[in-house]
Formats: C-alpha cells, sequence, structure tokens
C-alpha cells in the first residue's frame, strides 16, 4: 500500500571492477555532494562500503518524492557520473522503497536531515 507523500529512499548496490574502485568512489561521491547541494528534494546520499574491503558500493539516498528522484536522473552531474563509470561496473541494483515513518529519520538523532 502506498503512503500519500511518501517520502522515497532509493537503494543502489554496486560491484565495481576490483582495480577500479577508488576511481569509482572519487566519482560517487563528486555526484553525491553535487545531488545534496543542487537538488532541493534530495534529502540524503551516503555512500557506503563494506568493511571487509570488498570492490562494493551501496548507496542510500533519500528523496522527498518520487518526483525528485525523477529529476535526479535527468541532471547534468548524474548523467556524467553514469557515463563515466559504466565500465568500471560490474553489476548494478536499484531498490525503491517508501519511507513509512519520515518523523523515525529525525527521531534517531545522529544524522540531521537538511
Amino acid at each position: 500500500m502506498a503512503v500519500a507523500n511518501a517520502r522515497l529512499v532509493i537503494i543502489v548496490r554496486f560491484t565495481i571492477l576490483p582495480d577500479m574502485i577508488d576511481a569509482f568512489v572519487n566519482l560517487v561521491m563528486e555526484n553525491a555532494s553535487l545531488s545534496k547541494t543542487l537538488e532541493r528534494g534530495c534529502q540524503r546520499f551516503d555512500v557506503l562500503r563494506p568493511d571487509d574491503g570488498a570492490a562494493q558500493i551501496v548507496l542510500y539516498e533519500l528523496y522527498d518524492s518520487a518526483d525528485d528522484f525523477q529529476d535526479h536522473l535527468t541532471r547534468p552531474h548524474f548523467a556524467a557520473f553514469d557515463t563515466a563509470t559504466q565500465s568500471m561496473v560490474i553489476e548494478k541494483r536499484v531498490e525503491r522503497f517508501e519511507m513509512v515513518d519520515p518523523a523515525s529519520v529525525r527521531a534517531i538523532g545522529a544524522y540531521e536531515l537538511r
């Protein structure tokens, strides 16, 4: 059941060519920074790396709405990132979630939404 006016969470799981992980991290960090700075509807864009050193990256993105995520996909910085990293990626999986209780994000207290 869809939640009215629900925030949208995007989880992206990348498996990267091992010799390309550092270059990929630099590019994804730039994309994350530009997304948070330039996109009003992008509230979080976390870049996660497993502590076992695996050549994987997970993105946790939080948007005010599905429309804001669609806007993200049209941005020049996203297109540049997507093009620049295509040859680095072995596998990419995108998952979409509706945030059931947006108030819970603030309740955690460790991170503040902008």
